[in-house]
């Protein structure tokens, strides 16, 4: 089978990278769009948008059925870019690479407008916000599963509010920030692989807690029956398997 090439124009740009999961753990910082390797996974790869964020895509299976590795050296251009057989990708990962499972910081940057001595102000961002006193922007924090909504009429800029009172508009932009309100995810953790041991991250609702660990869950594969092998986690396609359809194990 011939290489699979992952072409795509500007104008596809964005349908292109939608197919992807939004992840945290790759920094796109400097680099051009476009699809470049995952260190940790050779049937997936990265696409890069804006130079901020990074979406995990698959290179899934050739028609018979074979997995597919993306090919390092053939990005970042998306017409060059290209998955093909383990054997002409020469990919070698690098396993065990945890992903990030820890809530973000909140940004400690001050808000772009000025503050005067005169002037008494708020502005926020996700679950922190800022406070315009005597001169100067000082940092605060919104209390337990709280974020800052800036539409609330109160004529300084905004309040700590509950996610349900936010507009649909505020909460698409924490919702799709992962900074802010890190996503649903699988991973396992350094010496997990070849186990059937995993971790989940539920997917965010208004009524969860903003810390990601509130919506992580440590599971288990199940281990069969009587002559049955038990099944292990395959972090490549997401699911439990065989062990012997798990590379390395």
């Amino acid at each position: 089978m011939g290489p699979l090439k992952l072409h795509c124009t500007l104008a596809l740009l964005e349908e292109w990278y939608a197919s992807g999961v939004l992840v945290t753990d790759y920094d796109c910082v400097g680099l051009a769009d476009g699809n470049y390797p995952l260190p940790s996974d050779c049937n997936s790869y990265i696409a890069c948008v804006d130079q901020s964020k990074a979406y995990k895509l698959s290179c899934g299976s050739s028609n018979a059925g074979s997995v597919l590795h993306y090919v390092p050296d053939s990005g970042p251009d998306p017409e060059t870019s290209k998955c093909a057989t383990p054997e002409e990708a020469n990919c070698v990962p690098i396993v065990d690479i945890p992903l990030n499972t820890t809530t973000p910081a909140p940004p400690t940057a001050p808000p772009p407008s000025e503050c005067q001595p005169n002037q008494c102000k708020q502005a926020g961002d996700c679950d922190s916000y800022w406070v315009c006193s005597e001169g100067t922007w000082k940092p605060q924090q919104c209390g337990s599963n709280l974020f800052w909504n800036p539409n609330v009429p109160n004529g300084f800029g905004g309040s700590c509010d509950y996610f349900g009172n936010l507009n649909q508009a505020q909460q698409d932009i924490y919702i799709h920030n992962p900074e802010c309100i890190p996503p649903c995810e699988w991973w396992q953790n350094e010496g997990e692989k070849c186990t059937g041991v995993f971790h989940f991250r539920e997917p965010f609702k208004a009524n969860h807690p903003l810390d990601a660990e509130a919506r992580e869950s440590t599971l288990s594969c199940p281990t069969g029956g009587p002559g049955l092998e038990p099944l292990i986690w395959n972090q490549v396609t997401l699911t439990c398997s065989h062990k012997s359809t798990v590379a390395g194990c």
